[in-house]
């Protein structure tokens, strides 16, 4: 769903490969028992970006 509405909105998609996973977790979890977005939205933020570097290399 999200990846639906990035793409409709001109954005990349994002992923999540094995190696973040962990990470992801750990900020999603966080994010649910506090309510605070900030770790979730810097994750988000930084996949955004390097998606976007993979899209503008494999385009080249």
């Amino acid at each position: 769903m999200m990846n639906g509405v990035l793409m409709s909105n001109n954005f990349n998609v994002v992923t999540f490969p094995d190696k973040i996973l962990p990470e992801y977790f750990d900020k999603i979890i966080r994010f649910y028992e506090t309510g605070d977005k900030t770790e979730m939205i810097d994750l988000l933020d930084r996949r955004q970006k390097d998606m976007e570097l993979s899209f503008s290399k494999n385009t080249e």
